[in-house]
């Protein structure tokens, strides 16, 4: 028996291996119905990563579902391994501390759509992005107890502001 962390990552994994694969390959009815590109990203990681999550409860499903849409849509963006806060430092931008403190808050609908801007901005910026931490980020969002949901949450602001810029390591 796979957790509930392991059937997310198999579902990102899925994605980030077909995430450059042509829209041709994908299955036609889903992309008949795809009427702007992140609906076609969201439909393509679905298929790609629907069998690892189908014993996966709705509230974690859904949020794999949208982190394996971002990882869809954001696929010249490479796969890193340190923690979103460190991917995200990297963007040339006083107010992202800001925009993460904010983030805790919110919804998993706003979370999403913040959180894939930075991704975007830090792939600009030439930072690898941890599609898996993304993930579980998402996935988990909503679950759990209000202090074990706030601990879930705060772990990106935490990573950010605990991470060194890299021209300050430099020095």
């Amino acid at each position: 028996m796979t957790t509930l962390t392991e059937q997310v990552d198999a579902a990102i994994s899925w994605t980030l291996a077909i995430r450059g694969v042509p829209a041709r390959n994908a299955d036609r009815a889903v992309l008949a119905r795809a009427t702007q590109p992140q609906h076609f990203a969201a439909a393509f990681s679905v298929l790609a990563g629907a069998g690892h999550l189908r014993d996966v409860p709705p509230k974690v499903r859904h949020g794999a579902v949208l982190a394996c849409a971002l990882a869809a849509e954001n696929r010249r963006v490479p796969n890193g391994t340190a923690r979103l806060g460190a991917a995200f430092r990297r963007i040339d931008s006083p107010n992202i501390g800001t925009i993460l403190a904010n983030v805790t808050g919110s919804s998993l609908a706003v979370t999403t759509r913040l959180l894939g801007s930075l991704v975007r901005r830090a792939g600009a910026a030439g930072a690898d992005v941890n599609f898996y931490d993304l993930g579980r980020t998402l996935a988990f969002w909503d679950t759990g107890t209000n202090t074990a949901r706030r601990t879930h949450r705060s772990r990106i602001v935490y990573d950010f502001h605990s991470t060194s810029k890299p021209e300050e390591a430099a020095r």
